[in-house]
Parts: C-alpha cells; sequence; structure tokens
C-alpha cells in the first residue's frame, strides 16, 4: 500500500508528521497546522489514518462504514492557546488575506446557558497584555442582575477525547475583579456528568472544579488549575465539550476574566505550560545601530547563543542586561535564549 501527499506542509495535506499548533511552527510565519479547522490533532493523526486504511484494505473482515482512529494517542490530547496569524491565501482562484487560526481557537462554539446575565462575552480576542502566551486570549465577561442567582455557561468547542489514566485538565486564568473569581473552566463528558458537579475532583490548591465557590486572586497575574481528571468514575468516559461557566447567587455588578493556555495531558502540567509554550512577542530582540541586542521582556540568568544562518555557534553569553553589545558583520543571524521556565528564538538582520 502506497500513499502520496509527503509534501505541501504549508497547506496542512502532508500525511507525514506536521505542526500540531502555532507552538510547533517558526516565528512570525503562517502555517496551516493540522488543528487549524478546529480539532486538535496530534502530529502523526494522518500516518495514523492510512495505517488504519492499509489494515483494513488487507483484512479479511467486512470494511466498516468508519475507521475508529483517536484524536491522539498522547502525551498531549488537546491544547489551545487561541493563536492566529496573518497570512495571504488562494482559494480556488480567489486571491486573500487576513488572520488564520493556528490552534483550535473556538469549534462548534454555542451558549448552553444564559440566567440572569445581562450583555455576556465570551469570545477571541488579540490582547497581549492580557495574554499568558502569544497575542491571544479569551475575554469572558458578563452582568449579574439577579439577587437570587445568575448563570452563564459557554461551550468554546465540542471534542472527542477519550479520559484515560494520569490524565489532567490545566488552564491559566487571570481574575480581573471580584465577581471574576466565580468564573471557570469546565468539561462535558459523554456520560452526560460535568466536572463542576463531581466534588471528589479538586485543582492543584485542593479546592472542587464547581465555579460558585471562587478561585482566582483579584487584579493579579495569570494562574494556572490544574485537576487531574483521569482517575475514579472519570476513566473511560470521554470528554465532548470545553465549557466556559459563570455560577453565583445573590449578586449584581459585572466580571471580567481572561482565559489562556489550556492543556488536557498526561504529562508536563505541573509547572509552567511556557516550558512548551515559550511567550513569543514580536520584535522582542531588537538590533540597535547593528551593535546592540535590545531584549524585552527577558528572563534574569537566561543563557543566550548567536548562531550564522547555517546554524553554527558563533557567540555565547548569560544575560544580565536586557542590552548587551555584539560586534558582527553584516549577516542573518538566529538568536537564542533560554531559562529553566522558557526558551525563545528569533532570527536578526545585522545590516552593512
Amino acid at each position: 500500500m502506497y500513499f502520496a501527499m509527503f509534501d505541501e506542509y504549508d497547506e496542512g495535506t502532508a500525511i507525514m508528521k506536521a505542526a500540531t499548533d502555532w507552538s510547533m511552527i517558526p516565528t512570525d510565519y503562517y502555517f496551516l497546522t493540522l488543528s487549524a479547522d478546529g480539532t486538535w490533532l496530534s502530529s502523526d493523526y494522518y500516518l495514523r489514518v492510512a495505517g488504519a486504511a492499509t489494515e483494513m484494505l488487507k483484512s479479511s473482515e467486512t470494511p466498516l462504514g468508519t475507521v475508529s482512529v483517536p484524536h491522539s494517542e498522547g502525551p498531549v490530547y488537546y491544547r489551545n492557546s487561541f493563536e492566529k496569524r496573518f497570512t495571504e491565501w488562494e482559494r480556488n482562484g480567489v486571491k486573500g488575506s487576513g488572520f488564520e487560526n493556528l490552534d483550535p481557537c473556538f469549534y462548534k462554539a454555542s451558549q448552553l446557558e444564559k440566567n440572569n446575565i445581562s450583555v455576556p462575552i465570551c469570545a477571541i480576542e488579540k490582547n497581549e497584555n492580557n495574554a499568558k502566551s502569544g497575542a491571544y486570549t479569551v475575554k469572558t465577561s458578563g452582568n449579574p442582575t439577579s439577587e437570587i442567582s445568575s448563570t452563564y455557561s459557554y461551550k468554546i468547542s465540542e471534542a472527542k477525547i477519550p479520559v484515560v489514566a494520569n490524565m489532567k485538565f490545566s488552564f491559566w486564568k487571570k481574575t480581573i475583579d471580584e465577581l471574576g473569581q466565580y468564573v471557570s473552566m469546565d468539561l462535558m463528558f459523554k456520560s452526560g456528568k460535568k466536572l463542576s458537579q463531581l466534588s471528589t475532583y479538586v485543582d492543584n490548591n485542593g479546592m472542587a472544579m464547581n465555579p460558585a465557590l471562587g478561585r482566582g486572586i483579584v487584579g493579579g497575574d495569570f494562574e494556572q488549575f490544574i485537576c487531574e481528571i483521569g482517575k475514579g468514575e472519570l476513566l473511560g468516559d470521554e470528554i465532548t465539550g470545553i465549557v466556559i461557566t459563570y455560577d453565583k447567587g445573590a449578586t449584581s455588578g459585572s466580571y471580567t476574566v481572561y482565559f489562556d493556555d489550556i492543556l488536557i495531558a498526561t504529562e508536563g502540567l505541573n509547572t509552567s505550560i511556557e516550558s512548551t509554550y515559550p511567550k513569543k512577542i514580536s520584535n522582542r530582540i531588537l538590533v540597535e545601530n547593528n551593535s546592540v541586542l535590545n531584549f524585552r521582556d527577558f528572563t534574569p540568568n537566561s543563557e543566550v547563543v548567536i548562531y550564522s544562518i547555517t546554524g553554527t555557534a558563533i557567540k555565547s553569553f548569560s544575560l544580565y542586561s536586557n542590552r548587551v553589545s555584539v560586534n558582527l558583520p553584516a549577516g542573518v543571524y538566529i538568536v537564542s535564549t533560554r531559562s529553566e521556565k522558557s526558551a525563545y528564538s528569533q532570527k536578526i538582520v545585522i545590516g552593512r
């Protein structure tokens, strides 16, 4: 059995392993990822589909109407930072341009519940000041109007993720105001259960996942919340929806919250997601007068290596200041910075 389409990585049609989401593509370039249509797929998904088709054709058994191939075999099952990037495109002979998805973003999104909430907003917006990684984040806001109970639920994505042992659900939340404490991420399951209704499942602070309990430091920075779902009654169930929910009784006012970097995985959730999702800021490393590198948002004690365009390391040093003098001949270079919690690389051009 032979297959074609092992090329054209920038068109998302390759069978070979390809980029899953924005974390795997070059900085400041657009590539069509495997998740751009809304479903997060592992990098080897189409290889596994091709293998399953081969086995079906070789089998003496009657072919099925569908071949069941899981979207991922782990350790990552879903990852979403809601990133988009500008690109030019041509479809059916028509040229155009715009911001296209790199991550699953919102997929078959829908409002599930609206009870005594006015002007509810749950949307992806470009806002680097309120994004944990990249340039995009999800803003959730609304105005509760009841002195008895106000609730709001918005499903940001359909999903089809089997729950396996040691699976964890992680997200980053930035709580802007007091009522924002009562907004949280939730999961829907094929069994009809909701994570928020299961008191035995708690976050990394020991708190149940019910948004009515409140979580988050008001006016603080992003906080990571992790819940182990790969155990107990949810083991063997299937995640069918990822939801943002507000739940607070006897109050009125307004709430605003930002969410970013959602991750469902069996590994790598105990530390900052930036270990696999470096925060990438446009023009982070600037060149001044061809001899000074200006590092923005730098991490003290980072190690810096400057590579030639062919990949040869030509200079290395520790970063203790955001301005470092270097003397390099005209050319194109790659500057790589790495700390204990993050890594970042950027192409720079030294003019003549």
